[in-house]
């Protein structure tokens, strides 16, 4: 879905507040500041693309602009922009009415997209007239369907009547979405003593999945400025630092709604986590990372002392990672003796306690009881990735008894859910 976002930003000393362009947008809760072209996705109600407005002179050259206008151009952009690829899958990309046209449909449908978008004032070569004329009388509920081909693309022109005084345009290209009827509309109207009644108004299918899926960048953005609120909270006078908490913002709501959409929140009484309680638990956990990441020193190995389980001659992941931060480094005051790599490829690097010195400045290791079902020794081995404590008589060899059987017991993971 392709829609706007709005970075609020009011200027107080100079007419742009040091910034090269300023949007004015005046159906926006907020109207003044930086706007962007956002695509989001309708699934999880995360954004996937963002273009920055950069006023008349500023978007002129951008990619597209000379050949099909600002409309077409910038949601070909937004939406190649966002593609994921994959073999098979087909975009889909609607879009409001300022978005809706003949030529950004003719032009998706012509690079592999499908697309439904309201029409409005885009109304070239779109017969409004026609259908205003033909739903002229017509009742709420009603709809007419035309047909084209235009530059060898299969269009669709859709009238639907949406009450008895207004009648909706819409374009799309024919693999977009059905015309049968699909989840009718409730309308809501008061009697002659204020009674509220609500009757169902039918609505083509496309129509239905278009107006279920239309207001998730609005929801995005209400949850952003208004719930979070980012941008009300961290007050500035540098433009700049406000296009970063915006940022911010769209970030924490994002890693939210994506939370949620996979069910990673904890839930109470059937609802979902509020927003805020989520950043506050999300800005936790950052912190405590950063004071973990900052207690660990990074532990340097050559490849000659790295090896994996599954093919012990393959060393290639080594290369990739030969500094690597371990749960247990605090134990770790040397360099690893060997390094494995179990079946899911992360690594388990064999070290030593440290030496310690006792009474008589007698230096010694710790001695601990391996871990290891079948063993039950005195060992001063350790796996520096999971603390398990493994005896091993000879660490330079290959198999090198308990150590390798441990690593050797990790069983592989599928990362699919």
């Amino acid at each position: 879905m392709v829609d706007e976002t709005m970075c609020a930003w009011r200027p107080r000393q100079t007419k742009l507040g040091n910034l090269p362009n300023i949007s004015y947008i005046i159906r926006k809760p907020e109207p003044l500041g930086t706007e962007f072209k956002t695509v989001c996705c309708p699934m999880t109600g995360v954004m996937t693309y963002m273009e920055i407005q950069r006023g008349k002179e500023g978007m002129k050259n951008m990619r597209l602009q000379a050949d099909l206008g600002a409309t077409a151009s910038c949601t070909i952009r937004c939406a190649e922009g966002c593609h994921q690829g994959g073999e098979g899958l087909k975009d889909s990309v609607k879009g409001d009415a300022w978005f809706g046209s003949v030529k950004c449909a003719v032009a998706l449908a012509q690079r592999g997209r499908a697309f439904f978008g309201q029409v409005k004032s885009n109304h070239g070569l779109f017969p409004k007239d026609y259908i205003e004329e033909a739903l002229k009388e017509a009742p709420g509920g009603t709809h007419i369907v035309l047909k084209c081909t235009h530059q060898e693309v299969d269009l669709i022109a859709l009238g639907y009547r949406y009450s008895s005084k207004r009648t909706l345009h819409f374009i799309f290209t024919s693999d977009a979405g059905s015309t049968t009827w699909g989840e009718p509309y409730e309308m809501k109207f008061t009697d002659n003593f204020a009674n509220i009644h609500v009757r169902d108004v039918d609505r083509p299918d496309v129509i239905s999945r278009f107006f279920k899926d239309s207001n998730c960048v609005d929801k995005h953005n209400q949850a952003r400025q208004f719930e979070l609120g980012l941008e009300k909270k961290w007050l500035t006078d540098n433009a700049h630092f406000r296009l970063t908490t915006t940022m911010h913002g769209i970030g924490v709501t994002d890693t939210w709604k994506l939370a949620a959409h996979h069910r990673l929140l904890s839930y109470r009484q059937g609802k979902n986590i509020t927003l805020l309680s989520f950043a506050g638990i999300l800005s936790k956990q950052l912190f405590n990372f950063a004071e973990i990441l900052e207690s660990r020193q990074s532990i340097s190995f050559s490849e000659s002392n790295t090896a994996s389980v599954s093919d012990l001659s393959n060393n290639s992941m080594a290369s990739q990672m030969k500094k690597r931060k371990f749960k247990f480094q605090e134990w770790m005051t040397e360099e690893p003796l060997k390094v494995y790599f179990d079946k899911n490829n992360n690594l388990h690097p064999l070290c030593q306690f440290p030496v310690k010195v006792g009474r008589g400045n007698k230096k010694y290791r710790k001695h601990r009881t391996c871990h290891f079902e079948q063993c039950k020794k005195l060992t001063t081995f350790f796996c520096a990735e999971c603390g398990a404590v493994c005896h091993t008589h000879k660490p330079n060899e290959i198999e090198d008894k308990c150590f390798h059987r441990h690593v050797t017991k990790i069983k592989r993971t599928s990362s699919r859910n």
